[in-house]
């Protein structure tokens, strides 16, 4: 049961799909792009890829002999799966930035492969080509694998849940209370968690940040081409409102007299 709650509220925060969410944010003809020069580095068709490197790269960083290398750590065959693992684009000084960063699982093996294209007065050029064949694959190195976690793990995690359910009982009763005055300034107290405690799961690194603010009292960052970060924060908004929402207590007179509405 604890584990489904996990999965549940890992649902909630960072969506459903992992591939399908960051595949929507790229643009479909810059990934095509970049899917046709990695072909063309497996296929061994260096002529036509240094054709598109930028001249900063032609004969030095990307080298004939460099190219070779990196088509000789893909394994050869058909993929089993390849997938967009990250994007991102950025614009500055009149250049569009693209970077991608595909995961190819060929004959149960994990290779990633980086493509960073820049385009300039309308002509794209490669800037970056990277490949890193992996142990395991990316998913299996990432998420909130129940194996092998100790008593911080589990204590984090509990904590986390914790928080983020305090804090939605308390906005839920809340927005449903009539008559509540200051109404505003109690969604945004319970809205905000104050302090930080972040844990990286696999490490078991924690990090401590007593300035630090998070909306609903926590956080759950799971990348696949990164580590797993759970966070917490004390929900002291929304435990104040808890406390004093029993009946009888100030909150819930001033809730229930039209004088003080």
């Amino acid at each position: 049961m604890r584990f489904l709650g996990l999965m549940l509220f890992a649902l909630i925060l960072g969506g459903c799909d992992k591939y399908a969410m960051v595949e929507k944010l790229a643009p479909a003809e810059v990934q095509a792009e970049a899917k046709s020069h990695i072909a063309k580095l497996r296929s061994r068709d260096f002529a036509a890829l240094e054709a598109e490197l930028d001249d900063s790269l032609k004969g030095k960083a990307l080298g004939r002999k460099t190219l070779a290398q990196m088509a000789d750590a893909i394994p050869p065959g058909e993929p089993d799966s390849v997938h967009l693992v990250q994007y991102q684009r950025r614009m500055q000084n009149g250049v569009t930035s693209d970077g991608s960063l595909f995961e190819y699982i060929i004959g149960g093996k994990s290779i990633v492969v980086t493509v960073s294209v820049d385009e300039r007065d309308g002509v794209r050029k490669i800037v970056g080509l990277y490949v890193h064949p992996q142990q395991v694959p990316l998913e299996e190195q990432g998420g909130l694998t129940i194996e092998g976690a100790g008593a911080l793990q589990w204590t984090v995690l509990a904590a986390t849940v914790a928080a983020f359910l305090v804090s939605l009982v308390a906005l839920v009763k809340c927005v449903r209370t009539k008559g509540l005055r200051r109404k505003w300034l109690w969604i945004i107290a319970i809205l905000v968690g104050v302090g930080k405690i972040s844990l990286n799961w696999h490490t078991g690194q924690l990090d401590v940040s007593p300035v630090a603010f998070q909306i609903l009292s926590a956080s759950y960052f799971f990348h696949l081409a990164g580590p797993t970060i759970l966070a917490f924060s004390l929900p002291l908004g929304a435990l104040v409102f808890l406390s004093r929402y029993r009946k009888n207590s100030p909150i819930h007179a001033a809730a229930a007299s039209p004088d003080r509405a």
